[in-house]
Order: structure tokens, then sequence, then C-alpha cells
């Protein structure tokens, strides 16, 4: 259970940008070209006993604000193509949008899928999001587990 929360930490840590650098010198998110903004994915927390059926990476689009909607992104990558991964996504302390919490996607050639979540954070401090991943149609189910640092209002 520690190695798990200290796993989260270091995942929020690395998407809060402890880099040391300013924000103000970093390109805006619209800015970037696709291949950088790829480049900023973190990968998602595997549970222990649920095996791997993609490669799970995430990337805050907009910074979550308890009471503010902000986006989600989803990079799902494989060696192989996959022609259907279902996508449900939960949390007990996050609103996530109905029409983006659950999608089917394919892996093509290229090896990459994204899906766009739309959150709402009920209230600041350090919680998660539980995305389960299912390979066809009644396939294998991989769970992940996303930390997610919730700014306070205004914050």
């Amino acid at each position: 259970m520690n190695n798990r929360l200290l796993a989260m930490l270091a995942v929020v840590l690395a998407v809060q940008g402890c880099s040391g650098e300013k924000a103000s010198d970093a390109a805006p998110a619209a800015a970037r070209t696709p291949a950088q903004a790829a480049s900023e994915a973190v990968p998602a927390v595997l549970q222990p006993g649920t095996p791997a059926v993609a490669a799970l990476g995430f990337v805050l689009v907009t910074k979550p604000v308890a009471g503010a909607q902000s986006d989600l992104r989803l990079e799902l990558s494989s060696a192989a193509p996959m022609p259907e991964i279902g996508i449900e996504v939960l949390s007990d302390s996050i609103t996530i949008d109905p029409a983006t919490s659950r999608a089917t996607v394919a892996i093509e050639a290229l090896g990459k899928a994204n899906h766009l979540v739309r959150i709402t954070p009920q209230r600041e401090g350090l919680t998660d999001i539980t995305v389960r991943l299912t390979a066809g149609a009644q396939g294998t189910a991989a769970v992940y587990s996303i930390p997610v640092l919730v700014a306070p209002p205004g914050g």
C-alpha cells in the first residue's frame, strides 16, 4: 500500500511540473506541436493483479480546480494494432462527464489512440481517477489509477 502511495505522489509531482522551470518559459499547450504534447504523458499506475491491455498515459490538459471543469487526455498505446478497446473512467471524488466517461477506441498501425475526458473535481487535495481498459467486446480488463492533485477554488 505504501508503494502505491509513493508511486502516486511521484506521478503527481511529475504532472505538476516540478522541474524547476518557470511556467512562463514553457509554450502554452495550444502552441505546442502534437509530438511535444504527446511527450508530456505520464504513465498511469497499473493496479496489481490486473494484466496490461495497453499502455496508458495521461495529460491534465487544464489544471484541476475544485468545482471547475477541466480536461484529462488519456493516451493509449500498444506495439500491435488493437481494433477495439473499451474505456471506462470512474472516481468517487471527481465528477466525470457522462458523455466522456465511456468510449471505445481502436489502436491502428501507428500504435496510439487518444480519448478526452471532462472532469469536475469536488474538493481540493490529492485524489484519484480509475480507468478500466477492456480489450475486445468481452476481453481482458486492466485497471489503472491516475493521481490528481486538485487546487482550491481561485487557486
